[in-house]
């Protein structure tokens, strides 16, 4: 029944610390584009900046299999990326990709993070959060959260 379908959450929860995931950015890059997950823990693995563009490379991948499949990707409603050790210009960085997408072949691919909950491990000033919105308003307008 296609309302059931509609219901159904899948989520992805790293259970174990980064050092026993030998081959790390594959697994996130896997993780982030499959259309089937709806939610993605990565708080146990303590990301730092660099695994959030193994996170973006995922999420366009995402984006590029939804687009060129009759599969439809579910929606991605929480990514948790608390880390101690992501910084804001990792978060700042991370959400100008999301604003700008990667060009692909002949066609711009942007992740839809729309109505999305990212999860980070601290807290944001208004300031700051001014600056976010400056940096990637189209993210924002889709409604995305940032919650800490």
């Amino acid at each position: 029944m296609q309302f059931e379908d509609d219901l159904r959450l899948v989520a992805f929860v790293f259970t174990r610390g980064r050092a026993e995931y030998p081959d790390l950015s594959n697994d996130i890059q896997k993780i982030c584009a499959d259309p089937e997950v709806t939610s993605i823990d990565f708080s146990r693995l303590n990301l730092i900046d660099t695994d959030l563009d193994d996170i973006f490379t995922g999420l366009l991948n995402r984006e590029q299999l939804a687009a060129s499949s009759y599969l439809k990707s579910r929606q991605l409603v929480l990514l948790d990326l608390s880390s101690e050790e992501i910084t804001e210009k990792g978060l700042k960085t991370f959400l100008e990709k999301l604003q700008k997408g990667e060009k692909r072949g002949n066609v711009k691919v942007i992740p839809d993070v729309r109505n999305t909950i990212f999860r980070i491990g601290f807290q944001i000033c208004s300031e700051f959060g001014e600056e976010l919105q400056a940096i990637a308003p189209s993210v924002f307008a889709g409604r995305l959260r940032l919650v800490f």
